[in-house]
């Protein structure tokens, strides 16, 4: 188990540490022991059991929200309103999942590995409205980095997927 503390502010002087706001979250439960991913965005992170299914979701005042999922937890992006992004472990493919800070489901897409590759990355963006993952895929014997652009608002609601816009890097991981 361990225990979520978030720091407002910290200043450092010669004769000691000043904390103005320190928040302390309840302990999240280490299921698999793989360890823990940390994503935030200015006041706002999330804590994910990598391996298994459990998100919390923290503000300047604590707790905002927890998110359960489905499947294991690979990498996880977090919005400035506490919109989550995961990539979950599929036996076939992996998902990526968008939730918003108290677990409904925003956006579920099953990746297709032969059309873009494997998720290794994610970020969103602050007002959690557009996703860009970095999907890692080769090419004969070169690795390629396909970043594909998510759009959840009305941009994207034409494309499939929301999917907007892809930049492919040849021999280079992004």
């Amino acid at each position: 188990e361990i225990n979520v503390m978030f720091m407002e502010h910290m200043d450092i002087f010669q004769d000691g540490v000043s904390i103005s706001r320190v928040v302390c979250g309840d302990g999240l439960s280490m299921k698999t022991g793989l360890g823990f991913c940390l994503k935030s965005y200015k006041h706002v992170f999330a804590v994910a059991d990598v391996g298994g299914n459990a998100i919390q979701v923290f503000t300047a005042e604590g707790l905002k929200g927890e998110i359960e999922t489905n499947l294991p937890i690979e990498k996880v992006a977090v919005s400035g309103q506490g919109v989550v992004s995961t990539i979950l472990k599929n036996e076939s493919a992996p998902m990526i999942v968008t939730y918003d800070a108290v677990g409904n489901v925003l956006v579920e897409n099953q990746v297709s590995i032969t059309e873009n590759g494997y998720p290794v990355a994610l970020e969103m963006s602050p007002d959690g409205k557009v996703l860009m993952v970095s999907y890692l895929t080769s090419e004969g014997s070169e690795l390629k980095t396909k970043v594909v652009c998510y759009n959840f608002e009305k941009d994207g609601e034409s494309h499939i997927n929301h999917q907007v816009g892809v930049e492919e890097y040849a021999g280079s991981i992004v």
